[in-house]
Formats: C-alpha cells, structure tokens, sequence
C-alpha cells in the first residue's frame, strides 16, 4: 500500500502503450483488456463514440484488489534446529 505519505496514488491509470507493461502492475496491455472485459476489475472508456482518440481507464483500487486476491501468500521458512 501507499506508506510514503508524499505519493500521490492514482484513481485512474491509463493502459499501457502497446509493446510495455503497467508501471503499476507489471501486466500487459492485452491482460488488462482481459481483466477488463471479464469485469475483474473496472474500466472506463473516455471520448465519444465517434472520436477514434477514445482512451481506456482502469480504476486503481479494482486492479490492485485483484492483485491481491490472486496473491499466493508468503511461506514461513523455518531455521533448522541446531
């Protein structure tokens, strides 16, 4: 989470150009569209539908929730007895 209290964390973040990753969460392009069209996380398409500069948000808290609930959680490694 946020623990730098001068950071400034999104609503909205932009998909990636094509060819990069999401400097948020590491996924492509084609994964979020993915997630967005299976409704995992939400989106919001901005312009109208005449304008061919229509521009895809995805809502931060929706991706990082996601994120989360498809973490694997950490495993404890036990020092051997000495």
């Amino acid at each position: 989470m946020n623990t730098n209290p001068t950071e400034i964390r999104p609503t909205w973040v932009r998909m990636p150009r094509n060819g990069t990753l999401c400097p948020y969460s590491g996924m492509t392009r084609g994964s979020l569209y993915k997630l967005c069209a299976s409704g995992a996380i939400k989106s919001a398409i901005i312009g109208n539908r005449e304008s061919r500069r229509r521009v895809r948000l995805v809502n931060y808290d929706s991706l990082m929730a996601f994120i989360a609930a498809h973490a694997e959680p950490v495993k404890q490694e036990t020092a051997p007895a000495a």
